[in-house]
């Protein structure tokens, strides 16, 4: 009797696959939505979207105010807007003078089965045919994803982004006299930029950033920390609140680094005019013989610079200096934690 239970067993479940290659290879696996429980409709990728080209002569400035759309704006042939979209257009795209607006109507999306379709956004690719055609880009967008890349503004004002996805806020080749930029949970990549006048403020969200030069002020407010690499930090203001701080191969230039509850790690670094650096810890390896130091750990910490262990001089904290002939910077530090380590 089980012999034959686990015969016909086996035998439905070939069938099963059978039907299932089947069924994949005659069109399977296909979205399928409805308006309601009871009625549903099979749907393909055309149905669910639709693409449009907007050839705009020419314009300047570009604003966005939208919630899930997925934005690329970039150098390329020409002034060009490529919108793909659901069916029923919910992007509105107006040009109020030289101002390309793009708004989004209230939409109910539909039921659906099939998980990848009901998370396709909408989607605009915004290109300009030289460097220096747009002058400013405003982002209000709330939970989509925006990359601009190899332009140079006058002014990019990025609001309040709460992206979900990784490599959110991607901003790459940009030259950008004043720089405005809010996310609350996103990922933000910046690469091989320079800035003039910039505030970046990153909550939760991973920020790193490679060679950016900050020429003549920038303040950075990281709850969780960020990566800086290759970069020039001129008058800067940087704070952290809980995430570490790295800093690797980059310039300071009379920056103030403010680490509430982290590390601070520094590589190969060069500075320059007066670096106040205040932190749980402090590791600074390959450290520039050409400055002074001015380091002051507390009593449950320690400093020790180049293999010498400075041991506590005061009741309640340790002070070391070294100073050099003819400094081209100075480096203040002080740790609220634990140790100051100079290699």
């Amino acid at each position: 009797m089980m012999k034959r239970f686990y015969k016909i067993g086996a035998a439905t479940l070939i069938i099963g696959l059978i039907l299932i290659i089947a069924g994949y290879i005659n069109g399977g696996l296909q979205p399928v939505v409805g308006t309601d429980l009871t009625n549903f409709q099979v749907l393909d990728a055309k149905t669910f979207s639709h693409e449009r080209t907007l050839p705009y002569k020419k314009f300047s400035q570009v604003e966005l105010n939208t919630g899930e759309v997925d934005y690329r704006i970039h150098r390329g042939n020409k002034y060009q807007i490529k919108v793909i979209d659901t069916k029923e257009h919910s992007l509105v795209v107006n040009k109020v003078k030289d101002k390309i607006v793009i708004g989004q109507r209230h939409q109910t999306y539909p039921i659906a089965i099939d998980w990848k379709f009901y998370k396709q956004r909408p989607e605009v690719e915004i290109t300009v045919p030289t460097k220096t055609a747009l002058t400013k880009i405003e982002d209000n967008n709330t939970q989509g994803s925006l990359k601009v890349a190899d332009l140079n503004l006058q002014k990019l004002v990025v609001g309040i982004a709460d992206y979900n996805e990784q490599d959110d806020l991607q901003l790459h080749n940009l030259q950008v006299k004043q720089a405005q930029i809010s996310t609350d949970m996103s990922d933000m990549d910046i690469d091989n930029c320079t800035f003039d006048k910039s505030n970046i403020s990153s909550g939760s969200g991973m920020l790193e950033i490679n060679k950016l030069v900050a020429k003549k002020q920038i303040i950075i407010h990281a709850i969780g920390g960020f990566e800086a690499y290759s970069s020039e930090f001129h008058h800067g203001k940087i704070y952290a609140n809980e995430g570490d701080v790295t800093i690797n191969n980059s310039q300071l230039d009379t920056t103030k680094v403010s680490v509430k509850d982290g590390g601070l790690h520094m590589s190969r670094d060069k500075f320059i005019g007066k670096n106040n650096l205040k932190q749980s810890s402090l590791m600074i390896k390959h450290s520039p013989t050409n400055v002074n130091y001015d380091l002051v750990a507390p009593r449950e910490g320690w400093i020790t610079f180049r293999g010498k262990r400075i041991r506590r001089n005061f009741a309640n904290y340790t002070s070391f200096t070294k100073k050099v002939a003819k400094p081209v910077g100075t480096i203040k530090a002080e740790s609220s934690d634990e140790s100051i380590i100079i290699k």
